[in-house]
């Protein structure tokens, strides 16, 4: 039997543009877009990060002031020793350790991220600032090299953050676009919070300039 071709298909056979995606927008998938990309002025980054474009927090507890944990691995795929330093957007919710260091033609250093809060952090809004540049001082301390040429690295890479319960339902709907966070690199050089300290004592500290932790981007 022929159809017409002005028939209309019955409720059950139409297609529901609801059931197309089949992922929640609310979960980060490895399709998803770089939320900070580095602006025109911004050297690339040149070493390797694993993960690279999303560091996802899981717990079964994230709203009641559980810890969760990430290690990065950087490694140096370029010709020449590096020195790099990790900077946050809070170091009242984020431990780095180590914040800042060197790492030598084709070495993988493992850095250890810890979030620790009262309340599920939004989507997104939160990230991790990487940055770079070659150095071959061997005595003196990274923290002086940062201190003297922050304005000098020649690689940096943004990695937003997101939290997710244990069952992997993201904790917040949507992730914040980038176009709403501020320009972190008009922000002067902040001084560096200290590490052993938990994020409650932390946020109730003014910053020392003798501490170990990732400096603060301006978040005004």
């Amino acid at each position: 039997m022929s159809v017409s071709k002005n028939s209309t298909p019955a409720e059950g056979d139409r297609a529901s543009p609801t059931t197309v995606q089949e992922v929640p927008s609310s979960l980060p998938t490895t399709q998803s877009p770089i939320l900070f990309p580095n602006k025109p002025s911004e050297p690339t980054f040149q070493m390797k990060l694993d993960p690279e474009n999303k560091l996802i927090f899981k717990s079964d507890k994230l709203n009641e002031n559980s810890t969760a944990v990430i290690d990065v691995k950087l490694t140096n795929i370029t010709n020449v020793r590096q020195t790099f330093k990790v900077k946050c957007t809070s170091t009242e919710i984020f431990r780095v350790r180590p914040p800042l260091g060197y790492c030598d033609v084709n070495e993988t250093i493992k850095i250890v991220i810890t979030a620790k809060n009262k309340a599920i952090p939004e989507n997104g809004k939160h990230f991790f600032a990487f940055y770079h540049m070659k150095s071959e001082a061997k005595e003196i301390p990274a923290r002086q090299i940062w201190k003297k040429s922050e304005s000098k690295f020649e690689g940096v890479h943004r990695v937003p953050v997101f939290f997710q319960t244990a069952d992997e339902k993201s904790a917040v709907a949507e992730a914040t676009p980038a176009s709403t966070l501020q320009d972190d690199s008009k922000t002067p050089e902040a001084t560096l919070q200290d590490g052993s300290k938990t994020p409650e004592a932390a946020s109730s500290t003014k910053p020392v300039s003798t501490n170990e932790d990732a400096a603060p981007l301006d978040t005004k």
